[in-house]
């Protein structure tokens, strides 16, 4: 592993108290219902949640504030560099834990000295502070406000081969060629290096250039997060949109959980048309599924998925379809 630092400064979670207020004899002024909607919307959040991974597999889940706390990094080769909490992505910590790797929220990475001992976090049991001997990986969760159209960039996926237990005879494809918000899916599968807890929503937009095959579809799969990077199973669900070619290349909706025969979820949908984006939106909980494609919405129940944190897998077929997805974002609830 390749030796990096950055120095980070986390400061204790704020505490404000506020004075008993004396209410006036005269009658309150009445308010209509989307103004009391409005005024009584809370403000976004001062802290951030974060996620610790520690070197013996345990995982603590919590909150530091505030969350533009500057995190400063040493660098060798640009000097020091403060950076607001929120800006981060994650930080990977060396076995020596003297040296880091922070992932930045657009993709950059940074190297430098990290001379914090521990850090400090408010959890479900309270405040407690974490030595950074102990720590292995640090992530940090942006709240569903800051993640709306944030979508991921290259750097966010890994490419995968072609599965292993996919006894597909004819043509494999090739990786997927990844640039910046764009995604050519061409046979094999990418997978978010994120895991991102239930329930989530995930919105993206779906082009087919070619209609040449008997059918083609993108699949989004949920997987769990330590499955087998070369293996299909187990996938804990999967939505595929595309077209049917033996049916006029009218658009089709499949959902499937587990490797379950996939339901059919479009009836007498019309053609899907050759270089259109299609927006679709995914809102996925561990019992149901509700998608939109365009301005149709479809609805279908699950058997629970079993499991609280999943990887997001892209992939296409047949092979051979070119098929293009871009703005591609993932918002946790």
């Amino acid at each position: 592993m390749r030796i990096m630092s950055c120095l980070m400064v986390f400061g204790l979670l704020a505490v404000v108290c506020f004075g008993a207020m004396e209410l006036p004899d005269e009658p309150l002024p009445k308010v209509s219902p989307a103004a009391a909607k409005k005024t009584t919307s809370p403000e976004p959040a001062d802290d951030l949640g974060v996620v610790l991974d520690l070197q013996d597999g345990s995982r603590i889940v919590g909150r530091i504030a505030p969350r533009n706390l500057a995190v400063v990094i040493h660098s060798e080769s640009i000097g020091e560099v403060k950076i607001p909490l929120e800006r981060i992505r994650g930080i990977q910590f060396a076995t020596s834990n003297q040296q880091v790797v922070v992932t930045l929220q657009n993709g950059d990475k940074l190297q430098g000295g990290f001379g914090q001992e521990s850090f400090k976090l408010a959890t479900a049991f309270g405040k407690i502070s974490v030595l950074l001997a102990h720590v292995r990986q640090l992530e940090v969760r942006l709240n569903s406000k800051t993640m709306i159209g944030r979508p991921l960039v290259a750097d966010d996926w890994e490419r995968l081969p072609f599965p292993q237990d996919c006894d597909w005879p004819g043509p494999k494809g090739e990786a997927a060629a990844l640039e910046e918000v764009v995604i050519s899916l061409r046979g094999h599968p990418i997978r978010t290096k994120q895991v991102y807890a239930l329930p989530l929503t995930i919105d993206y937009e779906v082009k087919f250039d070619d209609l040449s095959a008997g059918d083609g579809v993108v699949q989004v799969k949920l997987m769990p997060e330590n499955s087998p990077r070369e293996l299909v199973n187990p996938q804990l669900f999967d939505c595929h949109f595309g077209y049917d070619g033996q049916a006029g290349n009218r658009q089709k909706l499949l959902v499937c959980r587990g490797l379950e025969p996939g339901r059919q979820l479009m009836n007498g949908a019309a053609a899907l048309r050759r270089g259109k984006w299609y927006p679709v939106r995914l809102e996925i909980s561990r019992e149901k599924v509700r998608i939109t494609v365009e301005e149709r919405t479809y609805e279908a129940d699950l058997e629970p998925l079993g499991v609280e944190r999943v990887r997001i897998e892209l992939w296409g077929w047949h092979p051979e379809v070119l098929r293009t997805v871009r703005k591609f974002s993932v918002e946790e609830k």
